[in-house]
């Protein structure tokens, strides 16, 4: 009956190169990979809060470097970090 703990571990990744990106999938991986984080923070905290309990948001190194073809995925990360 109650929240211990909020594991935030959900993400989807694009294999496309910057140039090929469009709003689209900015909105769609920003939404799936930040948001929900944010979402599960706004809605989670209360619960939270009354137990002690924690947060958790997995991250990737990529929030800290880049590489080719992800750095939709990489600011996503960086946002979480």
């Amino acid at each position: 009956g109650r929240i211990d703990t909020i594991i935030h571990c959900g993400a989807i990744i694009t294999s496309d190169a910057i140039e090929e990106e469009d709003a689209a999938d900015f909105d769609r991986l920003f939404h799936t990979n930040l948001r929900s984080a944010w979402l599960l923070a706004k809605y989670g905290a209360p619960a939270l809060e009354r137990v002690g309990g924690s947060m958790i948001g997995i991250a990737s190194v990529n929030g800290h470097r880049a590489t080719f073809a992800c750095s939709l995925y990489a600011g996503t990360k960086a946002g979480l970090i």
